[in-house]
């Protein structure tokens, strides 16, 4: 069997095998705000979730800041991700002027996280058994159907609907959405593969009117790991 990879960091996504994750105390990652609310949780389950996405997140936002500290990496625990009114993750001002976002994703022993200039959201998904078809019918674009259907075989099946499903989470967290305004108006379409990643088409309903360009791709840590990341702005995704 080969060996599962366990981390990865390139730019400004990075993704990781949580039994992989060296020891992690509170006081040396969360701020005074972030400590209260980890402390106020009553599962242990929770806080440990809690506790290894905001040391994901804020290792991603310590290189970020880097240069604006004059090349030294501010301390974790100095470094506050702001709560929306929502309760989804805020955006960080850079001393230069310019926003930083953050998003964070986790699924059973993987999380994923990603920061951008640009609004963006990130998700990752380990395969699980499902009725592919029977949920995409329900639930995906005709056009992503279509997809499915399309598939030979029920591995091929799997991967595309992981990726679309990611993206679809991924796309509710970049625009602060609902997912079930998102999942059968919001479509899908794979194009070409580059560096390792599947580049995605975003397909809006004309009624949509959000006025911006997205971008999206795929890619798999692992046979069973998928990670989706959208961003409204520019091309290239500039992580």
């Amino acid at each position: 069997m080969a060996e599962r990879p366990q981390a990865h960091q390139a730019g400004r996504l990075a993704w990781y095998s949580k039994s992989s994750l060296p020891p992690l105390a509170p006081h040396d990652i969360l701020s005074p705000a972030e400590h209260e609310e980890y402390s106020a949780m009553s599962s242990g389950a929770r806080r440990e979730e809690f506790l290894q996405g905001r040391w994901a997140l804020k290792r991603l936002l310590s290189a970020a800041l880097e240069t604006a500290a004059g090349g030294a990496e501010p301390e974790l625990r100095q470094i506050v991700i702001p709560r929306l009114s929502s309760g989804a993750l805020g955006p960080l001002r850079h001393p230069d002027g310019h926003a930083l976002y953050p998003s964070v994703s986790h699924s059973r022993n993987y999380l994923a996280a990603a920061c951008s200039r640009y609004p963006l959201g990130v998700d990752i998904e380990q395969t699980r058994p499902v009725d592919c078809l029977s949920v995409a019918r329900r639930f995906f674009t005709a056009s992503e159907v279509v997809q499915l259907e399309a598939l030979k075989t029920d591995f091929e099946r799997m991967r595309a609907f992981l990726q679309i499903w990611t993206l679809k989470e991924a796309f509710v967290k970049c625009e602060q959405s609902a997912l079930a305004r998102v999942l059968g108006r919001v479509g899908f379409q794979p194009g070409q593969q580059e560096q390792g990643r599947v580049l995605f088409r975003l397909v809006l309903p004309q009624d949509a009117g959000t006025g911006k360009a997205y971008e999206a791709f795929c890619c798999w840590p692992a046979s069973d790991v998928c990670v989706g990341l959208v961003q409204a702005g520019i091309w290239p995704i500039h992580l």
